[in-house]
């Protein structure tokens, strides 16, 4: 069985030997700190840049969106989301390929970008908003769809900013969400 791993350190990475052995399958010109992977009922894979996760301190890298394959990692398509900073999580829908939730958590030293919970729908490339952030320092970090109910959808939102020693993590808006009618 094919596995796929996006690394914090770089890229995307296949395993077919359960993990004895790892290739590259991310360009190598086009390194990236790596937030998120998911692989599609249909073998696409879509894959998230940037640290959503951030440490108390230290540095944090920040990507460039979302990333499309349709053959295993060989060809990577850019696939919109550019201001999301961090991607934290991908969800798709196990019956639907082509219905794609992204958590968008935004940049930890820089407010607003493109923050919260989006929805790709029949194969476009527009990212729909379908849980906005309350503040321009909260974005996504989780989305789980209930695989017994499609239509189910959980998702995390995180308040969370960081500049020259003065943190915050959590406040406005930080909590679990569900929708039961697809987002």
């Amino acid at each position: 069985d094919t596995m796929y791993t996006a690394v914090s350190g770089g890229g995307v990475w296949k395993t077919t030997d359960a993990g004895s052995t790892f290739t590259n399958v991310w360009p190598d010109e086009q390194t990236q700190v790596m937030g998120a992977i998911a692989r599609g009922p249909d073998g696409t894979l879509w894959a998230g840049t940037g640290e959503a996760n951030p440490s108390g301190g230290g540095l944090t890298y920040f990507g460039d969106g979302m990333y499309k394959s349709s053959d295993g990692g060989s060809h990577w398509q850019h696939w919109g989301l550019v201001d999301s900073a961090a991607i934290g999580r991908i969800a798709v829908d196990p019956t639907d390929p082509n219905r794609v939730f992204v958590a968008a958590a935004g940049s930890i030293s820089r407010v607003a970008g493109q923050r919260g919970i989006y929805r790709l729908d029949n194969k476009g490339k527009d990212w729909k908003l379908v849980l906005p952030a309350p503040n321009d320092t909260t974005g996504g970090v989780d989305v789980a769809i209930d695989p017994s109910n499609p239509q189910r959808v959980f998702a995390v939102l995180w308040d969370h900013h960081r500049n020259n020693g003065a943190r915050t993590y959590g406040g406005v808006g930080s909590g679990l969400y569900r929708s039961d009618d697809g987002g």
